[in-house]
């Protein structure tokens, strides 16, 4: 039967004419075109010269469509290649990958001589990345396993301490360790063909640094070309705790340098003057609990340690730069890379409060 006439309502116009531009699928694309095109009044045999099919295909999609709608455009169940790969091959494929997260290759081997079935390597990917995320960096956790008990008393006190501090009854820094490296290279420059340009591995100098911070971005610190041992930094925790008006706490890690014996005994003479140290939970996944840089970072649940060691990181080039202990073109590369890792932060947890938001 042929159909000379096809009337579309507005909605009906519009969403064929989604489908033609923004479908993935080049089939529905055309069928979508035939159905516009005879509704614009063009005869089937110009549709099919303008698309490059048979009048008869044309008159038969325009019947499905008057029949069934947009459902009568798309391919019927059982049509089509059978893939090949399907449903049943989930928990195949999952035992396969679990032997070995970081070869596709011997995972598919493995898939392979268990169900007998045989794909290429793009096939199985594809359906390796439906089941699970795409290769990701596979993150290392504690060797032991944090106390319940103690993780809560930990974060009960740190939050009483909180309390005080925002009532200006005590002082509270958050204290950690970090390193720059003074002799940085840009591993690129122009080769010519056959030319193999190669740096020595070699362990560069560095400067370490310990600091602390408090809400106000207050911060005191010290930076070293030797090693960062616990004597060197008793010795500025004790100069500290002569320069205190008030009880002050110092939120610590787990640290050897932070629990070594020379500093048990120095705690003694510290918390006398006022200074006492707060040693977080072992094995804590996180650093402290707190928020940061005000409300925006509220509930994020992002470490302190994360951007403690940024701000320390750009305090030491800053240090060392006055020092002449690195060029001025180092200092600006240091200070762009730790405002790119904040503004990554920030845009991050933006991203998710919106989505809990919209959520």
């Amino acid at each position: 039967m042929r159909i000379t006439e096809v009337k579309l309502t507005k909605k009906q116009r519009v969403e064929l004419e989604y489908i033609e531009h923004f479908d993935s699928r080049p089939f529905m694309q055309k069928r979508s075109r035939i159905i516009l095109d005879k509704a614009d009044g063009m005869p089937s045999k110009k549709i099919a010269e303008r698309l490059s099919c048979s009048e008869h295909k044309v008159n038969r999609w325009v019947r499905r469509y008057l029949e069934q709608g947009i459902d009568g455009l798309r391919n019927k169940p059982g049509q089509g290649a059978k893939p090949i790969m399907d449903s049943s091959d989930e928990e195949a494929v999952r035992h396969a990958i679990e032997k070995d997260r970081l070869s596709v290759m011997k995972a598919k081997e493995r898939w392979q001589q268990a169900t007998g079935k045989e794909a290429c390597r793009d096939t199985y990917r594809a359906f390796l990345s439906a089941l699970a995320q795409d290769l990701d960096r596979i993150r290392k956790t504690t060797k032991g396993t944090p106390s319940p008990q103690l993780y809560d008393y930990k974060k009960e006190k740190l939050q009483e301490l909180e309390q005080q501090y925002r009532e200006g009854l005590i002082g509270l820094y958050f204290g950690d360790g970090s390193f720059t490296c003074t002799e940085g290279y840009v591993p690129y420059g122009w080769q010519f063909p056959g030319e193999s340009i190669t740096i020595p591995s070699d362990r560069g100098a560095r400067l370490n640094i310990w600091g602390m911070i408090d809400y106000n971005s207050r911060y005191h610190g010290f930076c070293s070309t030797e090693s960062m041992t616990s004597e060197r930094i008793a010795d500025f925790l004790d100069k500290f705790s002569l320069t205190i008006r008030k009880d002050t706490f110092i939120v610590l890690d787990n640290a050897k340098v932070h629990r070594s014996k020379y500093m048990k005994e120095m705690r003694k003479i510290w918390e006398k003057r006022g200074l006492f140290l707060f040693f977080l939970p072992p094995y804590s996944l996180i650093s402290t609990l707190p928020r940061l840089f005000g409300e925006c970072l509220k509930g994020s649940g992002y470490s302190l340690r994360i951007m403690s060691r940024l701000t320390i990181c750009s305090t030491l080039s800053i240090e060392a730069w006055r020092a002449g202990q690195i060029p001025l073109y180092q200092l600006f590369q240091k200070s762009l890379i730790c405002s790119f890792i904040f503004l990554n932060y920030l845009y991050y947890i933006w991203t998710q409060n919106l989505y809990v938001s919209i959520k």
